[in-house]
């Protein structure tokens, strides 16, 4: 890491400052690079928003929309899949035609928007409710990692009996 930021810095795309013994690094804002750097810094989130908005308009719309594992933790790789919880009220059939246009449409664009492939998991909140009744590890997966597009983490049943 030093050995980057000390080539930014001969660059001129970090500034750096002596300070005792360490060196303090801090983007050049004035650089032709800086925003470039800033848009870079900042894919993740907008990557999210482009989600969300891409959501924003289903009919019928989702209970809520979730990013989670690696994805959302932010560990994965450029061959990582983008996982994503969808939550379909109990009242849209899952061969709904809208419904499935919605979700096929919205796996192409976000591997358009990302370079990576979009894995879909869909659930209601009963088949949720079911999964955390059994003590499946998704749903404390998705409690501790997820990152909710649209709705939010209420819809993330309790595991029965654990107070949990």
């Amino acid at each position: 890491m030093a050995t980057v930021l000390a080539a930014l810095a001969d660059a001129g795309v970090v500034l750096r400052e002596r300070l005792g013994s360490a060196h303090l690094y801090a983007l050049n804002r004035d650089h032709v690079a800086a925003d470039a750097i800033e848009s870079l810094a900042t894919l993740r989130d907008q990557l999210w928003a482009r989600m969300a908005a891409a959501v924003s308009g289903w009919e019928p719309t989702p209970e809520a929309v979730a990013v989670f594992g690696s994805a959302a933790r932010g560990d994965g790789s450029a061959t990582s899949d983008i996982d994503v919880l969808v939550v379909r009220h109990e009242s849209v059939g899952e061969d709904d035609p809208r419904w499935q246009a919605q979700l096929e449409s919205f796996a192409a664009l976000v591997a358009r928007w990302s370079g990576n492939a979009c894995e879909i998991l869909e659930h209601t909140p009963s088949s949720l409710g079911a999964l955390a009744a059994s003590g499946e590890r998704l749903v404390s997966e998705l409690r501790q990692d997820a990152v909710f597009l649209c709705g939010d983490r209420a819809v993330l049943p309790r595991r029965t009996g654990t107070g949990a």
